[in-house]
């Protein structure tokens, strides 16, 4: 911010310029720019001191007076929702629907996100005055989805003006899908100086839209085999996994979280192991929110999260170990 008796330098104008211009932005002025500031200083009235002039023209730096245009503010008329946008396919013919006033054109048999979905991360209103902050806020929103791999906010102008001489642009969000489900599998072998040998196999498989509407499935499975050649002895472990994550608050009002999408944990898990000296049975249960404030801080918060464990098969050695009070 420029400030009195403060150091001139073309940087800080030129920051000046844009914070200004951005703040004009928020306020319905769509195509306002820091080109339209025009800085005059008068170095001749004190020596080592400058008067500064600011100037805001209808023209940029780069234009001729005869280029003047008025400078107004831009409401929303119509927002167009792709939520399958190929951009190396130009000639698509798309099916659409209407939804909330908002018009989203698909090209299969129905849109592979749910209307409902779009219409709440999409924080752009019909009628409404352009504001760059809620453009912003909208890109960040859809890609916290984490369902596309490119987010395009685009706006047009119209050439119409409203009874109040406001503009009118059309606003098209175009989202390119990105791989919605794969697989992992891991092997991991081992050896300790006891001789005895271990196998692990694991496999695991996401799904991020699974429901069509940005929900995290996730399923794993492991296990983990322990033995010695010639003995008898051996450990067995296995173990399912089951997780999904919602982009929403259940059972919470979410109209708070305008800025970020908050989600939904539910998570369970089942471990069965088959030891020496005992077999056991673990069962949990998890249950949570989390959100992000800003760029730096991530909040969890979990009110449920239990465990069932089961032990039987106990051989007399281990359970007269439990039995010592400095375990």
């Amino acid at each position: 911010m420029v400030v009195l008796d403060s150091y001139l330098s073309e940087k800080t104008l030129a920051a000046e310029s844009e914070r200004v211009a951005s703040l004009l932005r928020k306020k319905g002025f769509y195509n306002f720019s820091k080109n339209f500031f025009f800085f005059e200083a008068d170095t001749l009235k004190k020596s080592g001191y400058a008067d500064l002039t600011v100037k805001i023209e209808n023209y940029t730096r780069n234009e001729l007076p005869k280029d003047r245009r008025e400078h107004k503010r831009y409401i929303v008329r119509n927002i167009t929702i792709y939520p399958d946008y190929d951009p190396l396919d130009s000639i698509r013919i798309y099916d659409s629907l209407i939804y909330n006033g908002i018009k989203i054109k698909f090209e299969s048999e129905k849109p592979n996100v749910r209307p409902t979905v779009l219409n709440s991360i999409n924080r752009i209103q019909i009628g409404k005055l352009y504001d760059e902050s809620v453009v912003n806020n909208t890109y960040n929103r859809f890609n916290d989805l984490r369902i596309f791999s490119g987010v395009n906010i685009q706006f047009d102008e119209t050439g119409m003006v409203d009874t109040l001489n406001r503009g009118m642009v059309d606003c098209s969000i175009r989202l390119a899908p990105s791989k919605t489900q794969g697989y992992k599998i891991n092997l991991e072998a081992s050896n300790n100086s006891n001789g005895l040998l271990g196998i692990s196999p694991a496999l695991s498989y996401y799904h991020k839209n699974i429901f069509n509407g940005g929900e995290w499935l996730n399923l794993g499975f492991m296990g983990n085999f322990q033995f010695k050649l010639n003995d008898p002895v051996k450990s067995t472990e296995l173990g399912v996994s089951a997780s999904i994550s919602l982009p929403d608050f259940l059972f919470i009002p979410d109209k708070i979280f305008k800025t970020t999408i908050p989600r939904t944990d539910i998570g369970m898990t089942y471990n069965y192991q088959n030891r020496p000296e005992f077999t056991r049975n673990l069962i949990s249960f998890s249950y949570g929110y989390n959100w992000k404030s800003g760029d730096k801080f991530f909040y969890r918060v979990n009110p449920i999260q239990l465990s069932v464990v089961r032990l039987f098969n106990m051989s007399k050695s281990f359970y007269e170990s439990l039995k010592d009070p400095f375990i």
